[in-house]
């Protein structure tokens, strides 16, 4: 196959991977940041390229999502929160159970956008963690309070 040349979206290494890999996962040899590899070549230099041949429909894989624009690289698929989503979690079972409820809608956005392919799926084990870790800090705040009433109404 040809080679793809794309830019690393982490540390902006120049990397070449052969086209037959094309959609699939890459590490990064510099930073070991994974990313899909691009279907065609492409640097941040020609975004304007990118966006006229997206413009005129020439698009190669009409299946493929489309790019999510300002927030990534330009394959259009956005960096996991899976730690910052554990650490909230976490912090909701230490000090603040009300940050429980950020951590699930946190991890319930990311995952369905994971689903869809438009996110990072590297991070599902730590969005899931974190996830988990919110509700339950929110099912013991609210065993708290019915403990708490319980207590008050004896």
């Amino acid at each position: 196959g040809m080679p793809i040349e794309y830019d690393c979206p982490e540390c902006l290494n120049r990397l070449r991977v052969l086209d037959e890999h094309a959609g699939q996962q890459a590490k990064c040899p510099t930073c070991s940041h994974v990313s899909i590899v691009p279907r065609s070549t492409s640097s941040t230099n020609d975004a304007a390229d990118h966006l006229m041949s997206e413009e005129s429909g020439d698009i190669e894989n009409p299946f493929q999502a489309p790019p999510i624009r300002g927030q990534t690289g330009e394959y259009g698929f956005r960096p996991h929160r899976g730690g910052q989503i554990l650490t909230i979690g976490i912090l909701s079972l230490l000090c603040c159970n009300l940050l429980g409820i950020a951590a699930w809608l946190m991890a319930n956005a990311d995952l369905q956008m994971m689903d869809k392919g438009a996110m990072d799926s590297a991070g599902r084990e730590l969005t899931v963690a974190g996830k988990v870790l919110g509700i339950i800090s929110l099912v013991l705040c609210a065993l708290m309070i019915v403990f708490q009433l319980i207590l008050v109404a004896i």
